[in-house]
């Protein structure tokens, strides 16, 4: 496992630990990712999953990550349910109990090591986790996003 990431990284921190560029595609973020963690990682989307409050789960078992997305036509919407993942991954979120107690109460009967989902902001986690997600997009992007968001809506 590589160095350590943590939620306020910059774009050029996070490009020189996954040895990744600007612009480079969700599939180079997700190989980089599976070095920096030592394990595969699958993504997958899941019809289970639309019309839930739950837009995206990871699952961690064995050796390897699996990613679960609802269905959607919207690229930039998978895209950023992934990164937000892959977010928690690089976080090593998997390896706080909180995740474990959480959600165990949640889903108790279900067979993996470690579960985490993408429904709401409540959890420090969570905004860390979307933080870091940012900062993967801009990556892919190849250039800043504004802090709002609102700006690209009018260019």
């Amino acid at each position: 496992m590589s160095e350590k990431f943590v939620p306020h990284a910059s774009v050029g921190q996070v490009e020189r630990l996954l040895a990744v560029h600007s612009g480079a595609s969700l599939q180079d973020v997700t190989d980089a990712t599976a070095r920096n963690r030592g394990r595969r990682i699958v993504v997958r989307d899941s019809e289970h999953l639309n019309g839930t409050e739950i837009c995206g789960l990871w699952l961690s078992g064995g050796d390897v990550d699996q990613i679960f997305h609802a269905k959607t036509r919207y690229e930039t919407y998978r895209t950023q349910i992934v990164l937000h993942e892959l977010a928690h991954m690089l976080l090593r979120h998997d390896e706080l109990d909180v995740a474990d107690t959480q959600m165990a109460a949640l889903f108790p009967d279900l067979p993996v090591g470690r579960l985490l989902t993408r429904s709401s902001f409540r959890l420090e986690i969570e905004e860390d986790a979307e933080h870091l997600a940012y900062t993967l997009a801009q990556i892919i992007e190849g250039r800043p996003r504004s802090v709002s968001g609102f700006g690209e809506a009018f260019e």
